[in-house]
């Protein structure tokens, strides 16, 4: 299962050229992780799964521990949203197109709410937080040395960077399952998020789309 599902995942990735096919890939996806899901937490009930050593905190935890490794997943993912959201910002800055505009705006404030999660999930459970990023921006550069179609391609190799890593966090976190729905639902965001900046990409021209197989006649 764990296998199909990183193949799924990659095929709602690649699948650039047709969005019907996209979509149907991802009606796949979701189901498959919600079978995933199901499977892990039988084989837990049955005490089949091998529990990995919880990490280790100065208080008691009120719920279920987390992991050594699944410690790791949130700083790592944190990390990962602060640097995108600083990105996000200063591309903001540079962006000329009032869509591109629009979208980083919407990007920005997914990015928010999800650090804000994660921030709190970290203190829970006594995760070191990464360097923030800083509170204002100090712009040195003229607006006009940046194109819209380079800053457009950035953001889409992050959000799809953040996509395999989502997938990875659901895959590995197996001690908590509130965790687990958490990057779950991180990841169906993530995917949503890129399927509709990928769609923006295409109807400005700016989007990387592979060229159309044709068959020889």
């Amino acid at each position: 299962m764990m296998s199909e599902m990183f193949s799924l995942s990659t095929a709602v990735r690649t699948t650039l050229t047709n969005d019907r096919m996209r979509k149907l890939f991802r009606v796949f996806l979701i189901s498959h992780l919600q079978d995933f899901v199901s499977l892990y937490k039988y084989g837990k009930l049955k005490g089949w799964e091998e529990i990995p050593p919880a990490y280790k905190t100065t208080k008691q935890v009120e719920n279920e521990p987390i992991a050594t490794g699944e410690a790791w997943h949130i700083w790592h993912n944190l990390n990962d949203r602060y640097l995108q959201s600083e990105l996000s910002q200063h591309f903001l800055v540079f962006a000329h197109d009032s869509d591109f505009k629009a979208v980083l705006t919407i990007g920005t404030k997914a990015l928010r709410k999800q650090i804000k999660e994660m921030e709190q999930v970290a203190l829970k459970y006594e995760v070191p937080l990464p360097e923030r990023p800083p509170a204002s921006l100090r712009v040195s550069i003229e607006p006009e040395s940046f194109e819209d179609k380079f800053m457009y391609k950035i953001i889409y190799k992050g959000i799809d960077d953040s996509i395999d890593m989502h997938i990875r966090g659901v895959i590995d976190i197996l001690r908590n399952d509130a965790l687990r729905k958490m990057f779950l639902d991180i990841y169906s965001s993530e995917l949503n998020i890129q399927d509709n900046y990928f769609k923006l990409g295409k109807m400005k021209g700016w989007a990387s789309v592979p060229p159309i197989y044709v068959e020889p006649t």
